[in-house]
């Protein structure tokens, strides 16, 4: 015969071990679902480049090669390459060339901040902004195109640039930012269009090669030393 009281304490251990087991089961499926959500935010690798999976795309966040001309490629992994990181190319100073697709819409600040012995670059027909920074100290930057559907050129975006010598500003830019050509001292050619409506504090300041510059009708500030140091611009040629 069986005695009663073992039988329940059978039952009891059971019961635990099998609570014990669900516990367990929901804990490790939660496991995985953080696992599989961080897996998605880990940055991951595709030949010499670092990117993030996020948004239905792919996000560069570093270039780890060591090519001079580079063509950034429209995907990773079958994933859009749909933006670009601010600082991911970042004191690069064996960049000389780069390409960036036309899948690209956003390209974060000083992106190629301080890259020394960058001459070209070719920017993506859909950007709308030039963050704060973007080419910050390229000093040997000679040929960058701005999209049409650009808004802004940020603060600082073509500091010391000072081997650029001509930029045309598309008829969709608005305001240029504080310092946004800022000693680019072989810049003599800049044209503008209308729609124009900002130039911000010290925009064109050390651009002492700079002889002319039309101003559009459509622009409505003019902030302080927007043309400071630009010797050979005189006053006439400053006027609206």
């Amino acid at each position: 015969m069986f005695d009663p009281i073992e039988i329940k304490k059978l039952i009891k251990t059971f019961l635990t071990f099998l609570v014990m087991v669900l516990v367990i089961s929901v804990l490790c499926a939660e496991s995985d679902t953080n696992t599989a959500y961080k897996q998605r935010r880990h940055v991951l690798l595709c030949g010499e480049w670092s990117y993030l999976a996020e948004g239905g795309g792919a996000t560069i966040t570093c270039y780890n090669g060591k090519s001079e001309v580079v063509r950034i490629p429209s995907e990773l992994d079958k994933l859009k390459v749909k933006k670009i990181s601010g600082s991911s190319f970042i004191g690069l100073s064996h960049l000389t060339e780069i390409s960036i697709p036309n899948s690209v819409s956003e390209i974060g600040g000083a992106t190629f901040m301080g890259c020394t012995n960058l001459l070209k670059v070719k920017l993506p027909d859909g950007l709308k902004a030039l963050e704060n920074d973007n080419f910050h100290n390229c000093v040997n930057l000679e040929v960058v195109n701005i999209p049409q559907d650009v808004s802004i050129i940020g603060a600082q975006v073509f500091y010391n640039c000072k081997s650029l010598r001509s930029i045309s500003i598309p008829k969709g830019v608005k305001s240029i930012q504080t310092s946004a050509f800022f000693n680019c001292t072989q810049l003599t050619n800049v044209v503008l269009t209308p729609g124009l409506e900002v130039f911000g504090h010290n925009a064109f300041a050390g651009c002492r090669n700079l002889t002319a510059i039309n101003i559009p009708d459509s622009v409505q500030v003019v902030e302080d030393n927007a043309f400071e140091g630009c010797a050979k611009l005189s006053k006439e040629t400053l006027k609206k």
